[in-house]
C-alpha cells in the first residue's frame, strides 16, 4: 500500500539507552499503590506532591497545546499540565460550574480530553468525554441525557452541535475553546489557587459513552476508587518505558493509559492522526516499546507490507476492547524483540486485553507471543481482582463449555448508567456485571469469547455465532483479509446469515469463495451462510472505530429479502 511520506519531528531516545529510560522507582509505586486516599479523580495532584522531577517533558504531541503564558508547545512536562488545567479550573468556576456538575467535551481527538479532566475534576465537577467523531445530533441528544450544565467544544463543530441542541428540549451553554481562551486571558495571572476538591470513594468523577452499537450511545459513569482502581493494581507489573497511544483520547482505556503512564515515569506520545501512515511514522521516529490501540488500528496496520517499515523498537502491542483476531495477531509479533530472562528475544508480545466501556480496566487478559497456540477467540483469564463467571438465563453459573452470558464483578466495573437505573438493573445478573457477550470456559478456566448477545443469528439451521465464525474464516482462507457475518431477519425469529468480505486481492471468485466456506461451517456442524458480499470492513464503523453490526444488518437485510423471494418464487410448482 502506498503511504504518503508524512514525518513527524518527534525526539527520539539516545541511542544505547532503549533499556534505561527513566521509570519511577518501586518505592515510589508502592507509595502510590498502598496509599488510599489517592483515586482518578486526584491522582494527578497526589503524584505532585511526591516530589518528582515536574520539568521533564513526558508527554510529547504530534500537534501543539497553549499554554497560559500563550506559548505553543509539542511537549508538555508535568508542571506544564499542572499550570494549564489550574488555569482552566479557573476558568471554569468563572463560568459557574460547581462541584458534581457535568460538564462536556467535544472535541478533536487529542490531548485536550486529559488536561480539561485534571481541570474539571479538581473542581468536583464531572467530565462528560464525547467523541468527535459522533454526528452532532447524537451527540446533542448524548449530552442532553447527562444532564450538562455546559458544553465545551471546536469551533468547527460549534454551528451544527447548536443547531442539534436547539433542536431538543434543553438549555445547554455551548463554548468554544478559542472563547473560553479569549474569555481567560485576563485571568492568566490569577493567583489565587482553588482548593482541590476532596473526593469521596464513590464520587463520579468521569461519564464516557458506549460505543452506540445499538443505538444512541449510553453513559457510563465511572468514581474515583473504581476508575482508578484497575490502574492501582496492574501499577507494578505493567510494562513499556515509551508509549505511543492510538487509542480514542475521549475514551476511558486512553485516560487510564495516561493515568498509570504518568504514575509510573513513563515518556508518552498522544498521537492525534491514527492513520496508519501516521502511526508507522510515529513508531520509526518515537521509538516506543509499546503501543496501545483499538483492535481496528492494529488491523489497519495489517494492511500494510510491514517487513518495509523499521519496527524494531516495538516489544509489546497492547490492544483492549474486543479480542483481536489471530491471522493479525501473527503478523504483528513478527516484528520487534522481547526480554525474557534478560535475554532478548526475537518477536514481539501482544496483550489482548478484552474490555468494554463499562470497565475502568479490562477484565481479561490474553498473551500472545512467538510460537504460541492460545487462540481460537481464546480470551484467557480474568485479572486476579475480578470476579468471572458463564451465567445462564437465570443466573445459574454454567459448566464448562457450555456457552451463557458473561458477567464479572469488579470494583473496575461502572456503578452503572449515568441517569438509567432501569438499564443499570437489566445489564445486572445474580450480582455480575453482564457485558453483553458470549461466552464459554474451559475444563482448565480459560475463557472462550464466541459472540456479541445481540450479534448471535438464529438461523433454520440452529445458531451460528458470528464472531467465532469470522475466526473460524479468518484462519482458513488466506484470500481473505477481514470479515463481518450478520444474521438479516427473514420471518418467524429466523434470520439468515450473510457475511461481508474484504479480500486481499481483487481477483476471487465470490460463488466458489462462499462454497468453501460453507464446506468449512458444515464439517464443524455449523449453519451455512445465505450470501457474500464483497465489502471493505473500513464501512460501517462507530466512532470508535468498532463495526456496527446493527447498520450492516439494516443495509443487508433488502439483499435478504430478495434471495428469500427469488427462493420462494422458485420453491412454487408451475
Amino acid at each position: 500500500m502506498a503511504r504518503s511520506g508524512l514525518k513527524l519531528l518527534l525526539v527520539s531516545p539516545p541511542a544505547g539507552r532503549r533499556q534505561n529510560m527513566t521509570v519511577f522507582d518501586m518505592s515510589l509505586i508502592t507509595d502510590l499503590q498502598s496509599d488510599p486516599t489517592i483515586g482518578a479523580g486526584n491522582f494527578f495532584h497526589k503524584l505532585l506532591e511526591r516530589g518528582v522531577d515536574t520539568d521533564r517533558k513526558t508527554i510529547h504531541l504530534d500537534g501543539s497545546i497553549e499554554l497560559p503564558s500563550g506559548e505553543h508547545v509539542d511537549q508538555l512536562s508535568l508542571s506544564d499540565i499542572a499550570q494549564l488545567s489550574e488555569f482552566l479550573a479557573i476558568i471554569y468556576r468563572e463560568l459557574g460550574v460547581a462541584a458534581k456538575d457535568p460538564v462536556a467535551l467535544y472535541f478533536d481527538n487529542t490531548i485536550h480530553y486529559f488536561v480539561h479532566f485534571i481541570a474539571i475534576t479538581r473542581l468536583g465537577a464531572l467530565p462528560v468525554f464525547v467523541n468527535g467523531n459522533m454526528a452532532s445530533e447524537v451527540s446533542a441528544e448524548f449530552i442532553r441525557r447527562t444532564g450538562a450544565v455546559l458544553v465545551l467544544t471546536t469551533n468547527s463543530r460549534l454551528q451544527q452541535l447548536q443547531e442539534a441542541l436547539d433542536s431538543i428540549p434543553a438549555v445547554i451553554d455551548v463554548f468554544t475553546v478559542e472563547q473560553v481562551c479569549k474569555f481567560g486571558a485576563p485571568l492568566r495571572r490569577e493567583t489565587s489557587a482553588i482548593p482541590k476538591y476532596r473526593h469521596d470513594a464513590k464520587d463520579p468523577v468521569l461519564l464516557a459513552h458506549t460505543s452506540g452499537t445499538t443505538g444512541i450511545p449510553k453513559a457510563v459513569q465511572f468514581n474515583h476508587e473504581g476508575f482508578y482502581f484497575g490502574v492501582k493494581q496492574q501499577l507494578h507489573k505493567q510494562v513499556g518505558s515509551r508509549i505511543l497511544t492510538v487509542l480514542p483520547h475521549s475514551h476511558a482505556s486512553d485516560l487510564s493509559i495516561l493515568m498509570s503512564s504518568l504514575l509510573r515515569g513513563c515518556e508518552v506520545l498522544v498521537l492525534q492522526d491514527q492513520a496508519p501512515d501516521p502511526v508507522l511514522d510515529a513508531i520509526a521516529n518515537f521509538k516506543p516499546d509499546l503501543i496501545a490501540a483499538f483492535p481496528k488500528s492494529y488491523v489497519d496496520l495489517c494492511r500494510y507490507e510491514l517487513d518495509q517499515y523499521d519496527l524494531s523498537s516495538i516489544s509489546y502491542w497492547l490492544s483492549t476492547g474486543d479480542a483481536n483476531h489471530e491471522p493479525h495477531i501473527r503478523k504483528l509479533i513478527k516484528h520487534g524483540s522481547h526480554k525474557k530472562n534478560g535475554e532478548q528475544h526475537k518477536g514481539s508480545i501482544f496483550i489482548d486485553n478484552l474490555g468494554s466501556s463499562e470497565f475502568g480496566f479490562a477484565m481479561f487478559r490474553n498473551i500472545h507471543k512467538p510460537g504460541s497456540k492460545n487462540y481460537g477467540r481464546n480470551i484467557g483469564r480474568p485479572f486476579g481482582w475480578v470476579d468471572a463467571c458463564v451465567l445462564g438465563d437465570g443466573g445459574d453459573s454454567l459448566p464448562p463449555y457450555q456457552v451463557g452470558k458473561l458477567g464479572v464483578k469488579s470494583s473496575s466495573v461502572t456503578t452503572g448508567y449515568w441517569n438509567n437505573s432501569l438499564l443499570t438493573e437489566k445489564n445486572r445478573l445474580a450480582g455480575y456485571w453482564l457485558t453483553g457477550d458470549l461466552a464459554f470456559k474451559d475444563s482448565e478456566g480459560a475463557f472462550f469469547h464466541v459472540d456479541r448477545v445481540t450479534d448471535q443469528i438464529m438461523t433454520s439451521e440452529g445458531i451460528l455465532y458470528s464472531c467465532q465464525a469470522e475466526e473460524l474464516i479468518l484462519c482458513s482462507f488466506q484470500e481473505i483479509f477481514d470479515c463481518s457475518i450478520v444474521g438479516v431477519d427473514t420471518n418467524n425469529c429466523i434470520s439468515s446469515a450473510l457475511i461481508t468480505v474484504e479480500p486481499v486481492t481483487d481477483e476471487i471468485d465470490q460463488v466458489k469463495l462462499l462454497e468453501n466456506i460453507n464446506q468449512l461451517l458444515r464439517e464443524l456442524g455449523l449453519p451455512a451462510i445465505e450470501k457474500i458480499v464483497l465489502q471493505s470492513a473500513e464501512m460501517h464503523l462507530g466512532p470508535t472505530g468498532k463495526k456496527l453490526k446493527r447498520v450492516l444488518r439494516g443495509e443487508l437485510s433488502g439483499m435478504t429479502a430478495a434471495v428469500v423471494k427469488k427462493r420462494n418464487a422458485a420453491a412454487v410448482p408451475s
